[in-house]
């Protein structure tokens, strides 16, 4: 019996020490999102347009019409890593849940839409932690999908 007690207390040791050792553990809040035609970094209230969205949305109504849309889109969504591999990203438009596991050889999750998470995997995320921030660079889109996230 009391191999069994001190066999679970190393399992579950081992599994708060594995919990504690990812970084990307809890809930992440888009601070800043580059789509390839604008950069919006809303902590700066900052916007920068390729030239031709400049053409399109020459309007300071216009302007907030884009914010708004993006807001919706991009800005009001969270990234959430669990310790049991869980990938949640909650958005208003196309939640996704799914599975994933990090390689820190080339900075990238894996994500798996099966818990399974047999190989290969359905996408590749880059990720990158500096000061706190998670960046993460999702090339499903052409061009890459750019995060800037926050705790």
């Amino acid at each position: 019996m009391a191999k069994i007690i001190f066999s679970l207390l190393i399992a579950l040791l081992s599994r708060h020490t594995l919990a504690q050792e990812n970084p990307l553990l809890g809930d992440w809040k888009v601070v800043a999102v580059d789509n390839g035609e604008f950069y919006w970094n809303i902590e700066l209230d900052s916007l920068s347009l390729t030239d031709g969205l400049k053409l399109r949305y020459s309007e300071p109504l216009k302007v907030e019409n884009l914010k708004k849309m993006a807001n919706m889109i991009y800005i009001e969504q969270t990234f959430t890593f669990t310790a049991d591999g869980q990938f949640i990203q909650k958005n208003q438009i196309s939640p996704l849940h799914s599975f994933y596991k990090i390689d820190p050889k080339t900075g990238s999750l894996l994500i798996y839409e099966s818990e399974l998470q047999q190989d290969p995997p359905d996408f590749l995320i880059c990720y990158q932690l500096k000061d706190h921030r998670l960046y993460l660079e999702m090339k499903v889109t052409e061009p890459p999908l750019k995060f800037e996230l926050k705790r």
